[in-house]
């Protein structure tokens, strides 16, 4: 096993080098082991449910995941590329298939983030569908549905100097009271190839993460960007609501009554991870979290040009980061989309 790294406030070992994992900081202790190899991971016992059936299907009308409770009490998902994963009971092993043609780096992908995803819950972590940047030595956080923007905002955010703490999976600590944090996750940020062009000029300004995939990622491990590897206390929730503004801006607004609850339950991750018991401790966590950190509505126009207004609404209180940052040639292009 490789020298384990600090991955979402666990240490995480791999018995072949990733390249996602390479910059982050060397954990003391391993908490996981991940096993790759080309032979789809072998398991003793039948299904005893499935856990979740995407509705999306890949070639040959197999779902593109497919995850199945084993009576084993281990976790088997399947993808439609024929990567399949097991992990188990104890969340502490995991093994997985890489199809032939593809690499570890390719099955990476799907590890690192809704692998660890489930992992996570299965480890009784809440975690949010969400993005989260440093700003000030706070974690910033943009939940929304699929197609919001999260990724895209993070990016933007980046570009213009600020660091990035985590994508897609924000796994959350409660340090007591009022106290909540945000777990760094890996410096990579995924882009759909209309982000990719609308933020860097061209989408094959960044390498794609898989070649049969039209999704790049941004390496904000690299001297040009910055990564959080820390956690960092969360000072704000933005749900991210796509739609026209009066002044084609980014705009906040207030959400009312229990809107804010009902939006970070929405925007939960993974939760068919979950038993009932596990679903309730989440419920109050969130609920808490509510009443200590403000939730509040990002309205931003479906256009990629509204990015800046994003980072000046989001940043307003504080200075720029870095002298002379990256700026994007943003452009008006297509409306924002992510996966």
């Amino acid at each position: 096993m490789s020298t384990p790294k600090q991955l979402y406030g666990l240490g995480v070992a791999t018995n072949m080098p990733l390249g996602a994992l390479a910059s982050l900081p060397t954990a003391a202790r391993i908490d996981v082991n991940i096993e790759l190899g080309d032979e789809a991971p072998r398991f003793a016992s039948d299904a005893v449910r499935d856990i979740y059936v995407s509705a999306e299907q890949g070639e040959h009308g197999v779902p593109t995941v497919h995850a199945q409770a084993l009576r084993s009490g281990h976790v088997r998902i399947a993808y439609s590329d024929g990567t399949v994963v097991l992990i188990d009971a104890d969340a502490r092993h995991i093994r997985a298939s890489t199809p032939r043609g593809q690499t570890a780096d390719d099955t990476a992908a799907y590890l690192l983030g809704p692998v660890m995803g489930a992992v996570l819950r299965m480890r009784g972590v809440v975690c949010l569908h969400a993005s989260a940047v440093d700003v000030g030595g706070e974690a910033i956080a943009f939940v929304g549905a699929a197609g919001a923007g999260k990724s895209s905002s993070a990016a933007a955010l980046a570009c213009a100097g600020y660091s990035v703490i985590t994508e897609d999976v924000l796994a959350i600590d409660n340090a007591g009271g009022d106290s909540f944090f945000v777990r760094a996750g890996y410096p990579r940020l995924r882009l759909w190839g209309d982000s990719a062009a609308a933020l860097f000029g061209s989408a094959d300004a960044l390498p794609k993460i898989s070649p049969g995939w039209d999704k790049h990622y941004l390496d904000v491990s690299s001297a040009r960007f910055g990564f959080s590897s820390r956690r960092r206390p969360l000072a704000c929730v933005y749900v991210l609501a796509p739609g026209p503004t009066a002044s084609g801006r980014a705009e906040v607004r207030e959400l009312e009554r229990a809107q804010p609850l009902l939006e970070l339950v929405a925007n939960s991750y993974a939760t068919h991870y979950q038993d009932g018991k596990a679903r309730g401790a989440e419920l109050a966590l969130l609920a808490s979290l509510c009443e200590s950190v403000p939730v509040r509505q990002l309205v931003v126009p479906r256009d990629f040009s509204a990015l800046p207004s994003l980072v000046d609404v989001v940043t307003a209180k504080f200075p720029t980061p870095v002298a002379g940052a990256f700026r994007p040639p943003l452009r008006r292009t297509s409306a924002l989309r992510e996966g």
